[in-house]
C-alpha cells in the first residue's frame, strides 16, 4: 500500500516535471520579438498581448505590456494577436459592507473587443524577425 503511494507520487512528479518543461523547450526554437503597442496614437500602458498559434502544435505566448512596450519568446509562424488594455478608474472597498475594509483599484478593460476577444488581428513571426509594432 505505502509502494503504491511513493509510485504515485513518483508518476505525478513526473508528469508535472514534464508539464513545466514542455513550454520551454518549444520555445528554444523561437525567436525574442518586441515592440511598441499603441491604442488612438498613445503608448498602452498597463495590459497584455496574446499571441495564438494558427498552428495547432504550437503553443500560445502571452506577456504584459508596460508603458507601451513588450517583449516575449515566440516560435515563428502565423499569430491571431489579442491585446488587453487596463487602466484604473477608482476606488473601491475590498470587502463591501466592512467599515475598515482597504481599498482596493477598481480597473476596466478600455479596448473595443475587435482586438481581444473578436480580434481579427493576425501577424506570421519570421526566425529572424525582433521588431513587431502595434497601433491600433
Amino acid at each position: 500500500m505505502k509502494a503504491d503511494k511513493i509510485l504515485s507520487a513518483m508518476r505525478a512528479l513526473g508528469i508535472l516535471v514534464t508539464l513545466v518543461l514542455m513550454p520551454a523547450c518549444r520555445q528554444s526554437s523561437g525567436t525574442e520579438i518586441g515592440g511598441s503597442v499603441q491604442f488612438q496614437g498613445q503608448p498602452i500602458d498597463e495590459g497584455m498581448i496574446i499571441f495564438i498559434s494558427l498552428d495547432p502544435d504550437r503553443a500560445r505566448a502571452a506577456t504584459v505590456i508596460r508603458d507601451g512596450r513588450y517583449a516575449l519568446p515566440i516560435s515563428p509562424g502565423r499569430k491571431r494577436v489579442e491585446i488587453l488594455a487596463t487602466r484604473t478608474t477608482g476606488t473601491q472597498p475590498a470587502y463591501e459592507g466592512d467599515a475598515d475594509s482597504p481599498l482596493v483599484d477598481v480597473v476596466e478593460q478600455y479596448l473595443p473587443k475587435r482586438f481581444n476577444e473578436e480580434s481579427e488581428l493576425t501577424c506570421t513571426i519570421e526566425q529572424s524577425q525582433s521588431d513587431l509594432d502595434f497601433s491600433l
